[in-house]
């Protein structure tokens, strides 16, 4: 893969070849392999898009309900087929440099009112974002993402941005010339509308530091009291056994949410991490503690918490153990 500027990484001296057409003709050219990438955060630690990637089975349901998630709030968004065809990214252009870290929560705060209406989208997505970290990692270009159009690719279908059938648009070029770019007011705009003033992951404050000073102190972006309003039952069955398992039927998406919320918490190695600007690849923001099955969300056990949030919305848990005894 080729990077744009020429970057090479192997190297004690470094060097940067201009962007030229000869170099944009090969990423086109269908008879060349050759691809270009590009490395998003710029040096001032902004960037011109954000990009979301999906590569798991069910990607196409994943990248399909964050698309109407979009579409229901008026985001311009642009879905593409990868290379491999086997995933998808989501692109996002601004029409200014937008700082990396406002970008990331604007991809965060799309992602979470996702999941409140499709809970079952996976918590990894939210690390397959591009750029995939907030600063720039010392003596590093932060992570690498392959631009689409690539020739080869293009001629099976892949590298080409979709409709929401998954179907190539007809004339690229004209889409691309359509979409729109969003200003840093309306990114703004946009995270605030999702999150009410919150955090876009739904749980704790977007706080970058390894502890806070008052951590028992409860704030408004980790505090689960708030009302749903959507129609929720009189009574819910729960299991205590091994995890808390709380019955999911007729319990709607936005509530089952906020149970898996109970059970998610920032992984402090993401943070030391980026606080050294090292690369964060593999290092998920957020790690999440639940399993979803059919019939039940399961949290651990320590998760009582849960029992404010059924009192806070007056609904009564009928719980059964089933546990087996210790020896007496």
């Amino acid at each position: 893969m080729e990077f744009l500027n020429g970057t090479f990484r192997g190297s004690t001296y470094q060097t940067f070849e201009s962007v030229t057409d000869e170099i944009i003709s090969r990423h086109l050219d269908a008879k060349v392999n050759r691809t270009i990438g590009i490395y998003p955060m710029l040096q001032d630690e902004t960037c011109w898009f954000l990009a979301m990637d999906f590569d798991k089975q069910n990607w196409q349901q994943d990248a399909a309900a964050v698309m109407e998630t979009c579409k229901e709030w008026l985001i311009s968004a642009s879905l593409e087929r990868s290379r491999s065809g086997n995933g998808g990214h989501i692109w996002l252009f601004f029409s200014q440099p937008v700082e990396a870290s406002i970008a990331r929560k604007l991809g965060s705060a799309i992602l979470t009112k996702t999941m409140e209406r499709r809970y079952q989208i996976s918590l990894e997505s939210y690390d397959r974002l591009f750029p995939n970290q907030d600063t720039l990692p010392k003596g590093g270009f932060g992570n690498l993402i392959a631009l689409p159009l690539q020739g080869i690719p293009r001629r099976e279908g892949n590298s080409l941005f979709v409709d929401e059938a998954f179907r190539p648009y007809d004339d690229q070029w004209r889409y691309l010339s359509g979409v729109e770019k969003l200003s840093l007011d309306r990114v703004q705009s946009i995270i605030y509308e999702l999150t009410k003033g919150g955090s876009p992951f739904g749980i704790h404050s977007w706080n970058d530091q390894e502890v806070d000073e008052s951590p028992w102190i409860q704030t408004e972006s980790n505090d689960h009291s708030s009302v749903i309003s959507d129609s929720l039952p009189s009574q819910v069955n729960v299991v205590i056994s091994n995890m808390i398992y709380i019955e999911k039927k007729a319990l709607p998406p936005t509530f089952i949410h906020r149970i898996q919320s109970l059970a998610v918490f920032q992984n402090p190695d993401f943070y030391k991490t980026q606080a050294m600007r090292l690369p964060t690849y593999g290092k998920p923001r957020v790690i999440g503690c639940y399993e979803d099955f059919v019939q039940y969300i399961a949290i651990p056990r320590g998760c009582f918490e849960m029992m404010d949030l059924m009192k806070t919305h007056q609904i009564e848990a009928v719980i059964s153990e089933d546990v087996i005894q210790g020896i007496q």
